[in-house]
């Protein structure tokens, strides 16, 4: 189960949570979360975005409308063992998402962004945590999610996560397109029992 709940929005930005579960138990959270507002008419045409709207809302896409996503690899950086690692993100220039995302003005999803984000986390906290037998690390908490700017297609990211002090394992995350901020986000990762 999804939510998500719209905390404010003025015609720059938009602050929101939320939540993912599975059989009423939390799988991960979004906390304190800020994006840009776009001019809808540059990114889509006004009819099709109804038309979306109206899916959305009625029966929804078929289930084989979307072939899945092209691989996203990471080649690893630097690092400093169970401190800090960077990466870089090639994003295609061509993918099945650009369709949707946007197709007037091609951006990366930034939700794509966070999961290559949170993989390089899980990958330095490997380097300090050891579940507990049948266990399993995994991202509980995602906070201070900040969205900078836009990511066209063919861009290259560096991308960092850095553990921070703070109760439990948490990391710092970062991503930098040609050395300017791209987006920053905070997250917590704790062991789970394997189900």
């Amino acid at each position: 189960m999804l939510a998500a709940d719209l905390e404010s929005c003025t015609d720059d930005d938009v602050a929101y949570a939320g939540s993912a579960t599975r059989d009423g138990e939390p799988v991960i959270a979004l906390e304190q979360c800020l994006g840009p507002m776009l001019p809808a008419e540059d990114f889509d045409a006004p009819d099709d975005l109804r038309r979306d709207y109206a899916l959305l809302c009625g029966a929804g896409a078929t289930p084989d409308r979307f072939a899945g996503l092209p691989a996203l690899h990471l080649e690893r950086g630097a690092s400093v063992p169970g401190e800090r690692v960077s990466a870089t993100l090639r994003v295609p220039q061509s993918a099945p998402f650009f369709e949707d995302h946007f197709p007037r003005r091609p951006v990366f999803p930034a939700t794509l962004l966070l999961d290559r984000q949170i993989r390089l986390a899980l990958e330095l906290a490997r380097e300090s945590l050891a579940p507990a037998e049948g266990g399993e690390l995994a991202a509980v908490r995602v906070l201070d999610v900040k969205v900078r700017s836009f990511i066209a297609p063919g861009q290259s990211l560096e991308l960092v996560a850095e553990r921070v002090a703070a109760a439990g394992w948490n990391a710092k995350l970062s991503a930098r397109a040609n050395g300017k901020p791209v987006a920053t986000a905070r997250v917590e990762i704790a062991a789970r029992s394997g189900a």
